[in-house]
């Protein structure tokens, strides 16, 4: 019997989410990290981008194709942006050859995808990818977890869960953006829904809310021009710099105004990360190098590529990765959330994280599929005309 090529990308692809959530399910969340895991994961990633360009030679591949670019353009910038730094500052090429590798699968593996599949078969992907995230979340936590106790004890002003997991609260806020926007299964949705309840990141919760609710009150196919676009850029690029301006220690007394709270704590021990790297002597030498200064990622994103590839690169990297969202307002407000995610923690480097995003936003400006052209059923709206471009 003949096996299609589709076949194929799709049991590289699955393969490759399946030793991603086992991975950080069973080795990872417990102390253990493999290198023949690590290296099988993103070796799948290789080979499915090449088996499905190869695969696929001959097509005309349109989709998501100026986003890609502008992202690749972006992290070749900051490979040499980050080599400069580093010949000048005497940085560790090595992280930075890790670092954007890392970024450039991502969009590469998605604009792949994107390219080879359906919007049907993309929703199966995503469902693929959220049954291997629970699956992943269960060998972290253990089924006995669910108990009256356990669920009694549940917290959210105190950020406490006994079923919170750093490790798949981004895939299941993810598949939920997805799966918000396509809503042509009740169940699913609904799954999704509970999923991103269950790990219990509180931005993540609170935006799966907003994703919930948000067509009640607007139009989330809304075009958005590129000048607002840009601004909102910008603003990420201000607020960046403000944060970081409010984590110095000369600016704690404003923290604890504002939030009652202590930075250390505040930040869950990120600010002392950061602190610990300027007491250092630490100069900008190429991204992901502050690691060897203090052993250990900042856990915030905007504020790390500041530090090691200066104002430039950051104003790179948000220009790239903002725009690749497109002009429709949902995707947009996806992305603003993702934006807040890197400012005050970390997983931009995380290409497992990152492809079902690209994905999600390729399908909502470019796929068009009459039967997930639907309107949203969980919260049993009128139908409507929806809009793509």
């Amino acid at each position: 019997m003949k096996i299609s090529y589709k076949k194929i990308s799709t049991f590289i692809f699955a393969l490759a989410f399946f030793l991603q959530s086992f991975g950080d399910g069973y080795y990872i969340a417990h102390g253990l990290e493999p290198s023949i895991l690590k290296v099988a994961k993103y070796g799948l990633f290789v080979l499915g981008i090449v088996w499905g360009t190869y695969s696929t030679s001959g097509k005309d591949f349109h989709c998501y194709q100026k986003e890609t670019f502008r992202i690749l353009i972006a992290q070749f910038a900051i490979f040499i942006i980050s080599l400069t730094l580093a010949i000048i500052n005497n940085g560790n090429i090595s992280n930075i050859f890790d670092q954007v590798f890392r970024y450039c699968i991502a969009i590469l593996y998605a604009y792949v995808i994107l390219n080879s599949f359906s919007l049907h078969e993309i929703y199966k992907l995503m469902e693929y990818i959220m049954i291997v995230s629970i699956g992943g979340w269960l060998l972290e936590k253990g089924t006995d977890i669910f108990t009256m106790a356990n669920f009694s004890s549940v917290s959210f002003f105190d950020s406490s869960s006994p079923f919170e997991s750093s490790y798949f609260a981004a895939p299941s806020i993810n598949c939920c953006a997805f799966f918000m926007y396509y809503r042509k299964n009740r169940f699913v949705t609904v799954i999704s829904f509970l999923f991103v309840l269950l790990t219990f990141k509180r931005p993540a919760v609170v935006f799966a809310f907003i994703l919930l609710i948000a067509p009640i009150f607007i139009d989330v196919d809304l075009k958005i021009s590129s000048k607002i676009v840009f601004l909102g850029a910008l603003l990420c690029v201000l607020t960046t710099f403000v944060w970081y301006w409010l984590l110095l220690p000369q600016n704690e007394w404003l923290i604890f105004k504002l939030t009652g709270d202590t930075a250390a704590h505040f930040t869950q021990g990120r600010s002392l990360t950061l602190l610990s790297v300027l007491r250092s002597g630490y100069k900008p030498a190429g991204i992901g190098t502050s690691y060897n200064v203090v052993h250990r990622i900042i856990e915030m994103d905007l504020i790390q590529f500041y530090l090691e590839t200066t104002i430039i690169g950051l104003i790179i990297i948000v220009l790239a990765y903002i725009f690749s969202a497109g002009n429709v307002l949902y995707a947009l407000i996806f992305m603003a959330f993702q934006m807040l995610s890197c400012l005050t923690g970390s997983g931009m480097y995380n290409a497992f994280g990152w492809v079902p995003i690209f994905i999600t936003f390729g399908c909502i400006n470019y796929k068009k599929d009459s039967n997930l052209n639907v309107s949203y059923p969980v919260l049993k709206l009128k139908r409507r005309k929806r809009h793509h471009v």
